[in-house]
């Protein structure tokens, strides 16, 4: 009987040791531990990329600032103020004889990047175009008072200036000519006013164009990177990074339907905005002064562009060809010379065609955007131009 009860227990106790064997085993699988104890392969390869990540985080919080915008608005109208009882009832004739005057604050919400340990912070120029205030807010919540120093309207980019109370710690700039059609993207900036948010994508696309139209006309923005990372509005002028937290890009737009995330984003490549640093951190002006656009603003007149030359370019189109009476099938037209810029004095007239720049031919407007976009403030671009049959050539410069 004893003997019997001795091999039930034993028994019994095996069992349970081969259910707790099982069980350690199942418990250590959704650890991510081998049989062993150790940390399986795939959990190490998420592991790191996920610090990788937060490394990236933790290295460009201090260097992304959020950008607050004050413009104030003033508009005069015809009519009674109906805060005024007195003024409804008793100066009814007289209100709708003389104009008033009100006015009202539009605000507007970006993002910066710390340039330099002294105060130098690059937006978007759309950021603080037209703005008389603008406020500046460190990743340590203290507040400084910006002003513009410079902009580069042409390539969307401005530059402004605070005086902080210590040194700040400036972006790591990569190179973008390193970049890779998929390689990982992190853009930080302030979607919606929610600071210093991370989101995460790849490179989607290089050598992208954008197009939007204001009051002066169609602006084209060449040469940008394409990514998938969520990008909404707050985010411009905020950083797209690589994996080494180094800056790629800086983000500047977005297409969608609703005004908000829909994949697609674009980031100006950090050598061109490096290029526009240095010069207007030289010039210490404004750069790209831009004229009314020829013809009426908006779709109608998308193959417009006003550059950063001074001139307003368009595509070779049967139209041109008529207008311009040009027997050429390729190249860019000059459609108008901003007269407060540099061009004034380069010689060209409207209807030259461009058919060189820096020694490449030109084919297109698109051709002649990727190519001047590289121009150096001080030697300018060389372009060859055709007129009635003539081969010229003069120097644009920015």
């Amino acid at each position: 009987m004893m003997q019997t009860n001795s091999k039930k227990t034993k028994k019994g106790a095996a069992i349970l040791g081969a259910v707790g064997i099982i069980t350690g085993l199942v418990i250590a699988s959704g650890l991510g531990l081998s049989s062993s104890g150790t940390v399986s392969p795939g959990t190490r390869q998420a592991e790191s990329l996920q610090d990788a990540f937060v490394s990236v985080s933790e290295t460009l919080a201090p260097s992304v600032v959020n950008i607050s915008t004050e413009q104030v608005m003033k508009y005069r109208y015809y009519g009674y103020n109906f805060n005024d009882l007195f003024d409804r009832f008793f100066n009814s004739d007289d209100a709708l004889q003389r104009p008033r005057e009100k006015q009202y604050k539009r605000t507007g919400l970006g993002t910066g990047l710390i340039v330099s340990e002294d105060g130098y912070i690059l937006t978007n120029f759309h950021v603080i175009k037209e703005m008389t205030k603008i406020t500046v807010i460190l990743s340590d919540k203290s507040s400084y008072t910006g002003r513009v120093t410079g902009a580069d309207k042409a390539r969307d980019l401005a530059l402004i200036k605070i005086d902080p109370r210590k040194k700040l710690v400036k972006a790591a700039l990569g190179d973008s000519s390193k970049v890779r059609v998929g390689q990982w993207a992190i853009a930080v900036g302030n979607p919606f006013g929610y600071d210093h948010t991370v989101t995460v994508g790849i490179v989607s696309a290089m050598g992208r164009f954008f197009e939007d139209s204001d009051e002066t006309g169609v602006h084209r923005l060449p040469n940008l990177l394409q990514t998938d990372a969520a990008i909404n509005p707050g985010n411009s002028g905020g950083p797209l990074a690589n994996i080494d937290g180094e800056v790629i890009g800086i983000n500047v737009a977005i297409v969608s339907t609703s005004g908000s995330y829909a994949g697609i984003g674009f980031a100006i490549p950090v050598n061109d905005a490096r290029e526009a640093i240095d010069e207007m951190m030289k010039s210490g002006r404004t750069l790209a002064s831009t004229g009314k656009s020829a013809g009426p603003a908006g779709r109608e007149n998308k193959q417009n562009e006003v550059n950063f030359l001074g001139v307003l370019v368009a595509d070779l189109t049967p139209d041109m060809i008529a207008k311009y009476d040009i027997s050429e099938r390729a190249g860019a037209v000059i459609t108008a010379i901003d007269p407060n810029s540099r061009a004034i004095a380069s010689g060209l007239n409207e209807g030259d065609l461009v058919i060189e720049a820096d020694k490449q031919p030109v084919r297109n407007l698109d051709d002649f955007s990727k190519i001047t976009a590289k121009a150096n403030q001080d030697t300018g671009v060389l372009i060859v131009i055709k007129r009635s049959g003539k081969v010229m050539y003069t120097v644009l410069y920015r």
